[in-house]
């Protein structure tokens, strides 16, 4: 799984703030919010850059709340000058020692990133994963519970300085809605793929996930206690291996019989177009992400994403409410970060799944359940710097065991295994909850 980040940002991007030439500050302007691709995060994509006016507001209010907790948590990593608005610019300039009466011109601003070039940062929010699985009931009444998981990586990039385009610090944060309802949209078996629009209610749904998923993003990098440096050990998940036959068999995953040939370029188990099992895949991968950001890990988004598009250029643009000669300063730059460039790769790895029929749940005689429970363990590979295929050392992080994750059906069923569709809700209900055990191991340490 080879991890690459190439993005094009206009210098608008740069914009950030100091002080007198002798300051050491460090500035990070707002680069919006923007998408892995529209595959993978169909709803956000649609919501940024369909160019309808009528998702304005759902675009305002994920903005204005990330604006709002980036300006109000503290990073352990350092004090962070982040350019959010005008304001914000205007401020940093007079720090830096420009003066200027109403605003700064357009020479002014370039005078200003020239200055900074060595600690100027963007930081940025991408939707990472939108997993959309559904779980039909056994019940007198088929209901449809839909979970859907979201997940947002927050990064830090350095732009100027002898390594720009390097992540400095990141962190990854999810959230999982259950919807309960047999009309409209839920049952639905590809979310906002087919939508020309996305109607009122999964829209305010959309929006309250994403700025959950960006806070808690936001939340783990704030945990990690310095910038990444080559002093500093950085992680990325580099595969998912699926160690349990059952799992493989019941998502139709190949398995994994040759050597890779780099710890950088896994082999996937899924074929191409099995959307399913890339999926499991995908959100594998970045669930433990997560586990390792909330334990203080400077953990670096896995998988092929491209980040900023449109949305976050505009963003940018508006936040630093450029007018005017804007084109004199779009030089463009590339960010460029490499699995490569990390020090430590993890291969995550599902180890196990079981499920057991309950005759009797509870107390009462009529009602049974199947129980459903997954472990996972972490292994970890360290290579040369800037490599990938020799590993000096290997170690693991252990296996987790998760928390049972129990589906009431009736007595009768007993020993009758559920729809398929049923089934693959409680299999992947096992692998989060596995995952989630994961990373209370972790932070215990």
């Amino acid at each position: 799984m080879k991890f690459a980040v190439k993005t094009i940002l206009t210098v608008l991007c740069l914009l950030p703030f100091i002080s007198p030439a002798s300051s050491e500050d460090i500035y990070a302007i707002y680069g919006g919010v923007g998408y892995l691709d529209k595959k993978t995060s169909p709803c956000l994509s649609e919501l940024y850059d369909s160019g309808s006016k009528s998702y304005q507001t759902t675009r305002d209010s994920i903005n204005k709340a990330v604006i709002k907790k980036l300006d109000s948590t503290k990073f352990k990593a350092g004090n962070f000058n982040f350019i959010l608005s005008s304001n914000h610019l205007n401020g940093a300039l007079k720090k830096e020692g420009i003066e200027f009466k109403s605003r700064p011109s357009q020479s002014q601003i370039k005078e200003f990133l020239e200055d900074v070039n060595e600690r100027l940062y963007t930081i940025a929010m991408i939707g990472s994963l939108e997993f959309h699985q559904q779980w039909k009931t056994q019940s007198s009444v088929p209901m449809y519970q839909d979970f859907i998981t979201i997940t947002v990586s927050s990064v830090i990039v350095q732009v100027g300085g002898d390594n720009p385009g390097s992540i400095a610090l990141a962190g990854n944060g999810s959230v999982v809605g259950n919807i309960q309802d047999a009309d409209g949209f839920v049952g639905q078996k590809n979310l906002c793929k087919n939508n020309a629009n996305i109607d009122n209610r999964l829209r305010t749904i959309m929006e309250k996930m994403y700025i959950r998923a960006a806070e808690k993003s936001i939340e783990n990098m704030a945990k990690v206690k310095s910038l990444a440096s080559e002093d500093k050990d950085t992680i990325i998940v580099t595969g998912v291996g699926v160690d349990s036959k059952k799992i493989r068999k019941f998502f139709n995953m190949s398995e994994n019989s040759e050597k890779p040939k780099s710890i950088c370029q896994l082999n996937i188990p899924c074929d191409r177009d099995d959307q399913t099992c890339n999926s499991i895949i995908a959100l594998t991968a970045f669930k433990t992400t997560e586990a390792f950001s909330s334990a203080g890990y400077l953990a670096i988004p896995p998988l092929n994403w491209k980040a900023w598009g449109k949305s976050a250029q505009y963003q940018t643009s508006k936040n630093v409410k450029l007018t005017g000669g804007r084109r004199e300063i779009s030089d463009s730059i590339e960010i460029n970060v490499g699995v490569d460039s990390a020090d430590r790769k993890i291969v995550s790895k599902l180890t196990g799944i079981a499920e057991k029929d309950l005759k009797k749940y509870k107390t009462s005689k009529h009602i049974g359940a199947r129980v459903y429970m997954g472990w996972l363990q972490a292994d970890w590979y360290e290579t040369e710097y800037d490599a990938c295929h020799v590993v000096e050392e290997k170690g693991t992080y252990g296996e987790a065991e998760g928390s049972p994750i129990i589906n009431q059906r009736s007595a009768k069923l007993y020993g009758i295994d559920p729809p398929k569709d049923n089934r693959a809700g409680g299999y992947v209900a096992a692998i989060m909850s596995a995952i989630n055990a994961f990373e209370g191991k972790l932070n215990e340490k």
